[in-house]
């Protein structure tokens, strides 16, 4: 049986740049959360300065890439931010990929997962946990569906 949809190069570079493109984001939207709290008001970086101004903000600059913005956050807020942002994109990325359209074959959410896994587990059916391969594949379809 052959693969509908095969892996090819294009696939995981477009899962690549939009992990980066996410992680620029984040780096802006921690820098512009810590700048606000700091009295400095809400600033975003002009979209030629989004890159540019990358390791600047890495390095502890709050004001890399802004003008005229007074005062900044120090380094250390700053850097608590992007701790704060970047684990909360993390989680968020997790959360998207392990309840995301692709469990339970594709065709349905979280919700359904969880209530065919109770159903399997209360009936007393033992095994890797892999519908698929512990169940009869007709008996899920209507368990689920």
């Amino acid at each position: 049986m052959e693969e509908q949809y095969p892996w090819t190069w294009e696939i995981p570079l477009a899962v690549v740049c939009a992990i980066i493109a996410l992680g620029v984001a984040a780096c802006q939207l921690a820098r512009s959360i810590a700048n606000w709290f700091a009295g400095a008001g809400w600033r975003w970086p002009a979209v030629g300065d989004l890159v540019t101004s990358l390791p600047g903000l890495l390095a502890g600059d709050a004001a890399a890439g802004l003008s005229g913005v007074h005062p900044v956050a120090s380094s250390g807020i700053l850097w608590a931010w992007l701790g704060v942002t970047g684990l909360l994109t993390t989680t968020l990325l997790t959360v998207a990929g392990v309840c995301g359209p692709g469990i339970g074959g594709g065709r349905h959410g979280c919700a359904a997962w969880r209530r065919l896994r109770k159903r399997m587990n209360s009936s007393g059916r033992t095994g890797c946990g892999r519908c698929d391969i512990s169940c009869d594949p007709t008996s899920i379809r209507q368990e689920v569906g």
